[in-house]
């Protein structure tokens, strides 16, 4: 079937190119010169070529992301079920995936929780590739910046990013809800995309899940990939060495039990990539002022689920530069990996 399925798409493809080659950016005949070289960068860029993806991935610029961010985490503290500032949230996110021109379904489930979904829908409605964070925080957190605000700002950038790229299988930019209560959200989401019972049918192929990523290199933070896909594996340090990123930054692990929404992925055999850096390790905020208003700080473990701000990830950080440089390295390595992802070159391997 998944044979048949991709011969099928690359001859689509192909086709596409061809035709696509036929005709001037302004609409114009071209005189059938064939495909274009984004066409083959593209095509290329399926069968593993990481130096194609990289070229010709959109960019995200990692200091619009992080302003956008900070806006976002400090609108809306305390997003969790039952939270009066969790319906503007949820408000929040669907509109920023429908500027996108995304397809935006929200998805209700058991126990009050919502995940905001944002369809791109491409050429092949039926295979899904999924890109995930959770906007939820953890009970007794506040802005919840870092964990887990990267990983939605980076569903949501990306999502606009990706509006005015063509792709073979259709993207899924997910915002799950209720993850610090046991990845509720994205096993409901599983659960009814296989059991049939999603308002849209389809295949999930392939899944990237952020999960307090952005503090890495040239921070000395490793970007941690728990992951199930050698291809995904491959990918990412061929990727890594196309963009100048050292492949000693990346630790690959076997995904540990209810990690993150990718550990949910992971346990229904979906190939996945989860990030997550270990910047915690080298940097904890000493002498931070935890925010009073509007919450004391209580606690001593972890400090991110109480003291997450932008300024604690600032100082965990070090400075500017190199939080905006950590974060621009995360956005250079997802976005062509996303990319190569979508083609039909990429075969699902989980094992």
């Amino acid at each position: 079937m998944k044979l048949s399925w991709l011969a099928s798409s690359l001859a689509v493809a192909l086709l596409l190119s061809g035709c696509a080659a036929d005709e001037t950016d302004d609409g114009l005949p071209q005189g059938g010169d064939g495909p274009s070289q984004v066409d083959l960068d593209l095509a290329a860029c399926g069968l593993g070529n990481a130096t194609a993806c990289a070229a010709i991935a959109p960019h995200v610029d990692a200091r619009t992301l992080l302003d956008n961010l900070q806006q976002f985490s400090s609108a809306h503290p305390y997003r969790s079920t039952g939270s009066p500032t969790m319906a503007a949230a949820r408000d929040d996110l669907a509109a920023r995936l429908a500027s996108a021109g995304l397809d935006v379904v929200r998805q209700d489930f058991a126990g009050g929780g919502q995940n905001i979904l944002g369809f791109k829908w491409g050429l092949d409605r039926e295979h899904w590739i999924v890109i995930g964070a959770h906007y939820d925080v953890t009970e007794g957190a506040v802005y919840g910046t870092y964990d887990d605000g990267s990983g939605t700002a980076f569903v949501f950038e990306l999502a606009s990013a990706f509006q005015a790229i063509n792709t073979t299988r259709t993207i899924v930019f997910a915002e799950f809800d209720q993850e610090e209560m046991g990845l509720v959200g994205s096993q409901a989401f599983i659960e009814a995309v296989v059991d049939g019972t999603f308002v849209h049918a389809g295949t999930l192929d392939g899944m990237i899940d952020i999960d307090m990523f952005g503090i890495t290199y040239p921070h000395p933070a490793h970007a941690i990939v728990w992951e199930n896909s050698p291809t995904l594996t491959q990918r990412i340090l061929d990727i890594a060495q196309a963009t100048g990123v050292p492949q000693e930054v990346f630790v690959f692990r076997a995904s540990p039990v209810g990690s993150s929404d990718g550990a949910a992925f992971i346990s229904a055999g979906i190939a996945t990539a989860y990030f997550f850096s270990d910047w915690d390790e080298y940097y904890l905020p000493a002498g931070i002022q935890y925010p009073a208003d509007p919450i004391a700080y209580a606690g001593t473990y972890p400090w991110w689920h109480k003291a997450d701000t932008y300024e604690t990830m600032l100082v965990s950080a070090g400075d500017e530069a190199t939080l905006v440089a950590g974060f621009q390295t995360g956005l250079d390595i997802v976005s062509p990996l996303l990319l190569s992802m979508t083609t039909p070159g990429f075969v699902p391997d989980p094992e």
